[in-house]
């Protein structure tokens, strides 16, 4: 921008025909009497006055920069027109028809045109599209032809990963315009803020984005404008590059790197500008080198090589051709202690790892992109990826003058295991005779209690396994709950050996969990972390652990507000700790992942869930048992978020891989076959749903006892199933099974209970029993808030439930005051294509029908019905309620009708 830019918006509307005027005129005269012409002509517009001499300022003290006076006016003009809200907006273009193409929206603008959201408009197929139109007044025959530019140079690149053109034409006001690919996504820095990746996630991010570039260089196309605004990340999390608005095709029979091109910096963005773009040398493959160093600086260190924001065009020329830019971990060291802890957060690290990693190899990789002089980058942007993979495996970079010692150090960190195993055999060699016997017997007694944890669990366990022999018992049949309670007294007598005592605990406590006795296993494994932490103090791996442990149960009684604590307190420690392995962080990660879904926030639980597949994958392979479970968490968020596609791809592959690796009985087989059966149940597949919850209910019988918490999960789905096809008696015989073993281990007033009660007050409303669903609403109202919170889809929909059912018993004030509510949350938790925002629109729109306006209950309820069509495959009992609902609407209005004429 200008030195001295100002909001021309509020002070004085610009005559586009006068500026130029002045300005062709201006330009034709000596220097020496441009300012007099334009303060004389300009006398009535201050603010244009004094922007146009700022303007003179800056060429003449730019030394030849934009030297032609052609180059001039167009630069001004442009950078003008961007203050201009008259030129850009456009509102009266929304609902105009371009080709085939409705406007619906702005998208954005620039200095040469704008960008709408367009729909196809023909009725051969629905599209969204982003179409691209010249602005009035820019229509200069070179703007034209860059214009027309891009489109030849979008046609040619057929790549995943940049955004497509469909079409491309001239308006009937003669401006021309382009069809593109509509990307509903945000720029990539945003995007890796959002979802807080890791240096090492935004490096594989990064690399995307690079191959696609190559695939342009290959394809004669430099881009000229790698930017953040260009590079946008989609919902999938797929990279697209926009905009080759000032692309630059290479000629064919030259060398790629000595194509000679100009551009003007008013098209450019700046902060992104090589040097050679600023002082219109040969731009060439190693400008898109440059500015994807730019990019990737930020993105890592999360900060600007260079600080251009307060400097004027002039000030900003010299910085970006004179001014060497500190390493990424030198800037990123003297920001201040608040952005480093922002900045390290949003990479999921701490200040200190992220100054480790940026130092050495990250600094001279993207230095070496930075570099002035364009034959000191890399040439060719597959150099700058296979250096960023070295940098990630440990291998010598090209970007680093390494010396011996250099290469040393890398053959250290990929083979630290190797060698650091031999140094400490051969320096227990030497230090035998050296090193105070203290220190070896320091070491000798933290063997000997390691070697005590070991025998105490052996013994333990081999007493467990005597106490069923039928020569110790008698004949007579010892329970787990016996065995563990035996375990227990073994464990209670070690109270001089605290460590041991504390693994013993730390057992038999998750055994109780696992068997679904979470009374039994709260005070073990409160016990187990007092202890540690006794032994330990708070920061250490071993109480992470029980932290962890802890946090897992509660996750499991319901108390999701203090697992997420605790669990978020462990992943903090064992992250810091140098002992900590991949597995035990992605774990952890996995944990609360659950604990944030299960409180209705799906896209951290999303986020969490992938890093910890992620890592398992990368450590264990794609069919390792851990890696499994974690792929079938991040089934299940698709799920919550409406993605059925992808969730039911999941689950068959996940009951694929459970079956093969751990057997048809496995309580994780249950596990897949209930989430695929309450998947189909949803897409209104009964029969295979019934079939399939019939299985998973075998299993977990089998496996885990009849009063498993996991049994009454499943028994509750399969009343669910029931109650959708209209066989109430078998939903209400089987729900009632579900309260039964849920009440009887939680009692009646926890969130599991509550959920229970919440599916048999949807069937009491559908038997016409409104008395005996509101007690149930009421009684489990406060339950969500408590434990879930208000902004949680259960509190919401019990919210609207207490309305519609005020409203069956003829309770307006009531009805009206709950439905309100609930329906702005139900709206701001569900999309408008799930089943849960469907039924909250069939309840809203009931009530509106109770209160006389027609037109809005038709609008809702038909919209509901639609919903939940599209998503049932078989016809459900709901969909049998809203089909009343619009009849009676229907004879209503028609009632209304024909009193009229009547």
């Amino acid at each position: 921008m200008f030195s001295n830019a100002v909001d021309l918006t509020n002070q004085g509307k610009i005559d586009w025909d006068e500026l130029e005027s002045v300005l062709d005129i201006a330009l034709q005269l000596p220097e020496n009497k441009r300012r007099d012409f334009i303060k004389r002509e300009c006398a009535d517009n201050e603010c244009l006055k004094n922007e146009l001499l700022a303007f003179l300022d800056a060429i003449h003290d730019s030394r030849g920069f934009l030297s032609r006076g052609k180059e001039i006016k167009e630069s001004l003009m442009m950078q003008l027109s961007v203050y201009n809200p008259e030129k850009v907006t456009h509102n009266s273009l929304k609902g105009k028809v371009i080709g085939n193409y409705r406007i619906s929206d702005l998208i954005g603008y620039g200095g040469m045109g704008s960008v709408y959201l367009a729909e196809r408009q023909d009725g051969l197929y629905q599209q969204k599209v982003a179409l691209k139109l010249i602005r009035q007044g820019m229509d200069t025959p070179e703007n034209i032809a860059r214009f027309e530019r891009e489109r030849f140079i979008l046609a040619g690149l057929n790549h995943p990963n940049i955004a497509r053109l469909y079409d491309g034409g001239v308006s009937s006001h003669g401006l021309p315009y382009l069809v593109m690919e509509y990307v509903d996504g945000i720029p990539i820095d945003k995007y890796c803020d959002k979802h807080s990746l890791s240096v090492n996630e935004r490096i594989n991010l990064f690399k995307t984005i690079c191959r696609t570039v190559q695939y342009a260089h290959n394809n004669l196309v430099i881009h000229r404008d790698l930017k953040p605004a260009n590079i946008l990340v989609d919902k999938q999390g797929q990279v697209k590059i926009l905009d080759f608005g000032i692309a630059k095709l290479l000629k064919t029979s030259g060398d790629l790197n000595l194509i000679q091109t100009r551009q003007s910096l008013q098209i450019m963005t700046p902060g992104y500008a090589a040097p050679e773009q600023i002082t219109s040398e040969n731009v060439t493959t190693t400008t898109d080198l440059y500015t994807l160093g730019m990019l990737s600086y930020s993105l890592l260190c999360g900060t600007q090589p260079l600080d251009l924001d307060e400097l004027s065009l002039v000030e900003k020329q010299d910085a970006i051709t004179k001014e060497v830019p500190l390493k990424p971990s030198e800037k990123y060291s003297r920001l201040d202690e608040k952005s480093q802890l922002e900045i390290a957060r949003l990479r999921e690290t701490t200040p200190s790892k992220l100054k480790n990693d940026l130092k050495n190899d990250l600094d001279a990789i993207i230095l070496k992109t930075l570099r002035k002089e364009p034959h000191a980058r890399y040439q060719v942007v597959n150099n700058f990826v296979e250096d960023l993979q070295n940098y990630q495996r440990n291998l010598p970079v090209q970007a680093h003058e390494g010396n011996l010692r250099y290469h040393f150090n890398k053959y250290f960190k990929r083979n630290y295991k190797y060698i650091t195993a031999a140094a400490a055999m051969l320096f227990m060699a030497c230090s035998f005779s050296i090193y105070h016997s203290a220190k070896i017997s320091a070491e000798r007694n933290q063997a000997q209690t390691e070697a005590q944890k070991a025998t105490q669990v052996t013994s333990l366990l081999f007493d467990l396994f005597e106490a069923n022999d039928p020569a110790e018992s008698a004949g007579d049949t010892i329970t787990a709950k016996q065995l563990l309670d035996r375990g227990l007294n073994r464990a209670d007598m070690l109270q001089d050996q605290p460590e041991i005592q504390a693994q013993l605990f730390s057992i038999i406590g998750q055994i109780h969990h696992r068997l679904g006795n979470y009374e039994e296993s709260r005070p073990l494994l409160e016990k187990t972390l007092n202890l540690r932490t006794d032994l330990y103090g708070r920061n250490h791996p071993e109480v992470a652990g029980s932290i962890g442990h802890l946090g897992r149960l509660l996750s499991s009684m319901g108390d999701y507000h203090r697992a997420e604590s605790l669990l978020s307190e462990s992943l903090g420690i064992i992250q810091n700790s140098s002992r900590s392995q991949q597995p035990e962080i992605a774990a952890v990660k996995n944990d609360l992942a659950y604990v944030k879904r299960r409180q209705g926030d799906y896209d951290e639980a999303e986020m969490l869930f992938k890093s910890s597949y992620e890592m398992f994958r990368d450590h264990y392979g794609s069919d390792y048992i851990h890696t499994v479970n974690s792929r079938s968490s991040l089934g299940t968020i698709y799920f919550n978020k409406g993605y059925h596609d992808r969730a039911e791809e999941i689950y068959k592959e996940v009951l694929e891989q459970r079956e093969r690796l751990l057997g048809e009985a496995h309580p994780l087989v249950g596990e897949s076959k209930n989430s695929l059966a309450a998947l189909y149940m949803i897409l209104g597949r009964y029969a295979q749903a019934e079939k399939m919850f019939e299985e998973a209910l075998e299993i977990r019988r089998q496996a885990l006892g009849p009063s498993h918490p996991k049994v009454a999960l499943t028994l509750n789905n399969y009343a669910i199933n029931f109650r959708e096809q209209g066989l109430f008696d078998q939903s209400e015989k089987v729900f009632n099974e579900a309260i039964a073993i849920r009440s009887d281990l939680f009692g009646d007033d926890h969130v599991s209970t509550a959920n229970s009660f919440f599916s048999l007050a949807e069937l009491k409303l559908m038997q016409q029993k409104p008395d005996s669903a509101l007690s149930l609403f009421n009684h489990i109202y406060p339950i969500f808030r408590e434990a879930l919170s208000d902004k949680h889809s259960f509190t919401a929909r019990t919210k609207m439930y207490l309305g519609y059912t005020h409203l069956k018993l003829k309770n307006y004030n009531r009805a009206k005051n709950h439905l309100q509510k609930g329906y702005e949350q139900v709206k701001d938790i569900h999309a408008e294509q799930t089943l849960e925002r469907a039924l909250a629109d069939h309840q809203m729109g009931v009530f509106h029908m109770s209160a006389g306006d027609s037109v809005r209950a038709d609008s809702l309820i038909s919209n509901a019905g639609k919903v939940i069509r599209n998503l049932e495959q078989t016809p459900s009992i709901k969909q049998t309620i809203i089909s009343g609902d619009l009849d009676r609407l229907n004879n209503r209005k028609n009632s209304i009708v024909k009193n009229e004429f009547q």
